[in-house]
Order: structure tokens, then C-alpha cells, then sequence
């Protein structure tokens, strides 16, 4: 997968990130970060369930893999949630293809329970913030995540 890997450290400089087998481990998250910004700004509340989903992978990988820990994981996920990143027009056109190469990498149909785990999380995500007042319209997911969850159903296949 050496062009896989070709491609991810091209936009590692841009978040800062180290290439080693933490950061592999945790790029499935990169979509739900993804979600997290759809609206341009990240909440608490979607902090707090990306933060959640991480900590239950790191409780289920650390025993095979000691160097996943709770450290290694917040180290990975701050440049992410850095309120300036919603600022930063490169670096979320840059998140955004990365989101996007992941996604494509998971639609093998052996990965079918990965991508559902994976789109419950960015459901769970988009459902935990708050709408703004020009969004409400008596709804509780933004728009802008509305329409990301829809692409992100298709593009990982589930909609069928």
C-alpha cells in the first residue's frame, strides 16, 4: 500500500502528525472529524463523542498494540479539534480529501461492519451538536452535516 501511504504523509505536515502506527490505527476517525466541521465551527458536545469513540478503541486495541494509548490518541486528535482549523480554508480542503481517500479505502465488502461502526459514530456526532438559529427549522443536525452524512452514506455504500 506504499501509495497509500505516499498519500496520507502528503497531508500530515499539514495537521502535524506523526506517521507511525498510532496515527494509521486512528485514521478511520478522520470522517467523523470531518462530520464534526461540516458546520465550520466544532462543538462540545461533538468533542465529547469523538473523544468517547476513541477511548472505546483504545480499550479494545491497547492490549495488542501498547503503544495505542489515551496520550498517543489526544496527541493524534489535537491538531483536529483546534477551533482554528474551522478558519483554515487549506486545512479543510486538506481534511476533507483525507476523510475522503478513507472512506474510499473502506468500501472493500469485507470492511461492511467497519463503515456501519463508522457512520453510526458520525450520526451519533452530527445528532450531539446543536443546530444554529438560522438551522433549527425543528431540527437537530445542521444542514451542512445533513448534507455530508448523505454523501458519506453513499460514498461508503450503504445506502443500498
Amino acid at each position: 500500500m506504499q501509495h497509500s501511504d505516499e498519500f496520507i504523509a502528503s497531508i500530515c505536515p499539514s495537521f502535524d502528525l506523526k506517521l507511525d502506527s498510532v496515527s494509521h490505527s486512528l485514521l478511520w476517525l478522520i470522517p467523523v472529524i470531518d462530520v464534526m466541521w461540516a458546520d465550520g465551527r466544532i462543538q462540545r458536545e461533538e468533542a465529547e463523542v469523538l473523544l468517547g469513540a476513541a477511548d472505546r478503541f483504545v480499550r479494545l486495541h491497547s492490549a495488542d498494540a501498547p503503544e495505542l494509548t489515551h496520550a498517543r490518541v489526544g496527541e493524534f486528535l489535537a491538531p483536529f479539534l483546534d477551533s482554528e482549523l474551522g478558519s483554515d480554508p487549506w486545512k479543510r480542503a486538506e481534511l476533507t480529501r483525507l476523510a475522503d481517500f478513507i472512506v474510499n479505502e473502506m468500501v472493500a465488502p469485507d470492511h461492511r461492519d467497519k463503515r456501519d461502526h463508522l457512520f453510526d459514530i458520525c450520526v451519533e456526532v452530527a445528532a450531539a451538536a446543536r443546530a444554529t438559529e438560522e438551522d433549527r427549522e425543528g431540527r437537530r443536525i445542521s444542514s451542512g452535516e445533513e448534507v455530508l452524512l448523505k454523501e458519506l452514506l453513499g460514498a461508503l455504500r450503504l445506502g443500498v
